[in-house]
């Protein structure tokens, strides 16, 4: 795992569209622990989204899914505990199908992609 690129969004050495909405998705507690604190999955999620995104491009994200349905990912993602804007190096993730809703003048509305199984 690297820290301190400042690529973009890459995944599996494939550079995507910067989404317009980003964010690490919380995590739901699994039970508390013997010393009161609660305790949380390993893992992560991450949902990128784009109101409208060329059709070109939503190829691109469903191609690397494709790609990755044999085995996992490599990604980068902002750092979601780094100081400043930098991007950081994931293995080990699972890129789920990207969603979308209606075409409009030959774009996609609505897209979304969500990484799951996201150690940090």
């Amino acid at each position: 795992m690297s820290i301190g690129s400042s690529v973009g969004y890459v995944i599996n050495g494939n550079n995507i569209p910067d989404p317009e909405r980003a964010e690490w998705r919380p995590r739901r507690a699994l039970g508390v622990a013997g010393d009161g604190h609660l305790v949380y999955p390993e893992v992560r999620e991450f949902r990128m989204r784009w109101r409208l995104l060329p059709l070109d491009d939503l190829e691109t994200l469903n191609d690397i899914y494709l790609g990755s349905t044999s085995g996992t990912s490599v990604v980068e993602l902002p750092d979601p505990y780094g100081g400043s804007w930098t991007f950081r190096e994931f293995s080990g993730v699972i890129v789920t199908e990207p969603t979308f809703g209606d075409y409009f003048q030959e774009h996609a509305q609505s897209v979304a992609l969500v990484l799951t199984n996201i150690e940090i």
